[in-house]
């Protein structure tokens, strides 16, 4: 049967094959074995200690670059919204120039432009590390990518979770078929004044990221469309996905 002792966490395994190693090696000595038979074992021990001081060092980069690249886009967005604001206000902005350059082009007509009546339906892809990536389709044509008509985007709220706060444990009981969303344990999880807003999705794929303390959390979403004019639509259903580390 495999060794029940050898530690499961990579910094407790680290610390308890070191210690082993030698100890295997003061053993072999004193009862005068063949140190050729410990060769394996050596090297198997100085591969990990050199992999582990590998991933340690990268994983510390990550962290860095990803915080590096948060802070990069915060500071490129905060310039941002004043020259836009700038534009958008100058008396010799065209529409041709808003759309141009990518800012919102007033609607000028006389049809105002409805609060969204539907609703997104979100799934998620797993199997990224510290990344979901959200595919969005509105609940009305589910098998079409498109937005809804007059919607500009979709707003996506997260928050982060322990796993066990998000879903009932099976006892056994149900023997209902398993749902892609399965109900919330607390119905506070829904409450939209407890997300943050991640950003708006103008595109029918969205992708979040996350730092490496999320892992294994279970991240909660809920989104809504946006209209042109800024107003929101009804909140979609609350989706959940765990963090792969």
């Amino acid at each position: 049967m495999p060794e029940q002792r050898i530690p499961r966490p990579d910094g407790d395994f680290t610390a308890w094959s070191a210690q082993y190693f030698e100890s295997v090696k003061k053993f072999w000595q004193a009862h005068g074995l063949d140190d050729n038979d410990l060769k394996p074992l050596e090297a198997g021990q100085a591969a990990w200690a050199a992999a582990m001081t590998k991933y340690v060092q990268a994983e510390a980069a990550y962290n860095a670059a990803l915080e590096a690249k948060r802070d990069a886009r915060a500071a490129f967005e905060a310039a941002i919204r004043p020259v836009s604001a700038f534009i958008q206000t100058y008396f010799k902005t065209t529409d041709a120039d808003r759309a141009t350059i990518g800012i919102t082009v007033k609607d000028t007509g006389g049809t105002p432009v409805p609060r969204p009546a539907t609703s997104p339906l979100v799934s998620i892809k797993l199997g990224d590390r510290l990344k979901h990536t959200l595919r969005i389709v509105d609940s009305d044509t589910p098998q079409r990518l498109a937005k809804p008509r007059g919607v500009r985007g979709c707003e996506v709220w997260m928050k982060l979770v322990d796993h066990a706060d998000t879903v009932q444990e099976a006892d056994g009981t149900d023997t209902s078929p398993p749902t892609e969303n399965p109900p919330l344990i607390n119905p506070f999880l829904s409450d939209p004044s407890t997300f943050t807003y991640q950003g708006l999705a103008t595109r029918a794929h969205h992708d979040t990221e996350f730092p490496l303390e999320a892992r294994g959390k279970s991240a909660v979403y809920m989104l809504r469309w946006v209209s042109t004019r800024g107003v929101p639509g009804p909140w979609s259903e609350v989706a959940t996905a765990t963090v792969a580390a």
